[in-house]
């Protein structure tokens, strides 16, 4: 059974991984990344704080969204401490990643939380962030929207993760050795699925793909258990089933 990291992604926070971690048995850490959520700024690169984190113990690290790319960096940096790598949503690139995140993330500084959550239902912006994040917004609970607001208003570290982000992450992204598994949600709006091959024609050769049908940017809180899954392949852990199954979505 091996230990797991979950590293989140940009205007997010490590809460976003409760339905996954509740799935999964086992040692699991979803720490907040710096400047995200409660965490400080940082105060050195991403791929050097995840990259400590895995030094601290060897695991199965999985990135979501521009998390992913760190995480793809420490997998080439430190290849004999990832033991595995699950990629869920990978976004971040500067081609790839959406228009109008730049004015989300200026909505975040200068809104309050609450604020947001009023306006989630009459915004512009906060209803095309919800319709990037989610493959159905519509249909989602309270409790993810304002998770996901909460999220967007507290990503300090949105430049500096976005920062990162760039074409030589993927160059070097051949060198991986330990086994991938990438989840890509076929109605995100943040990543469109159009990507997902040249994404792939990246990675070393042993790496597998998975569109999830009917899902967005938000895997881990639309398919929880998809996630779970994939994770608990590549660690050798068993999978709690139950009728308390978080539902996709969220959706009360």
């Amino acid at each position: 059974m091996k230990p797991v990291l979950l590293i989140h992604g940009n205007a997010s926070c490590g809460a976003v991984w409760d339905r996954v971690r509740a799935l999964l048995d086992g040692p699991v850490d979803a720490p907040d990344l710096p400047g995200f959520g409660a965490a400080p700024m940082p105060r050195a690169p991403y791929v050097d704080i995840v990259s400590s984190w895995v030094r601290s113990r060897p695991c199965v690290v999985v990135g979501a969204g521009a998390g992913a790319l760190p995480a793809l960096r420490a997998a080439v940096r430190v290849p004999e401490l990832v033991l595995g790598l699950v990629l869920v949503g990978p976004a971040g690139l500067p081609r790839s990643l959406a228009p109008g995140h730049g004015r989300f993330a200026a909505l975040a500084r200068t809104a309050p939380g609450a604020a947001l959550l009023r306006v989630a239902g009459t915004s512009v912006l906060a209803r095309r962030f919800l319709a990037d994040q989610l493959a159905r917004p519509e249909e989602a609970s309270a409790e993810t929207i304002a998770l996901l607001l909460d999220g967007l208003r507290r990503a300090r570290g949105f430049a500096a993760l976005s920062r990162e982000s760039s074409a030589d992450t993927l160059l070097r992204a051949g060198r991986v050795e330990c086994p991938v598994t990438v989840l890509w949600g076929a109605c995100s709006g943040v990543q469109p699925v159009q990507g997902a091959e040249a994404f792939m024609a990246r990675l070393p050769p042993h790496a597998a793909l998975r569109v999830i049908p009917s899902a967005g940017h938000a895997l881990a809180l639309e398919e929880p258990a998809l996630v779970a899954d994939a994770v608990a392949v590549l660690a050798g852990r068993r999978i709690p089933r139950s009728d308390s199954r978080p539902p996709p979505g969220g959706a009360s």
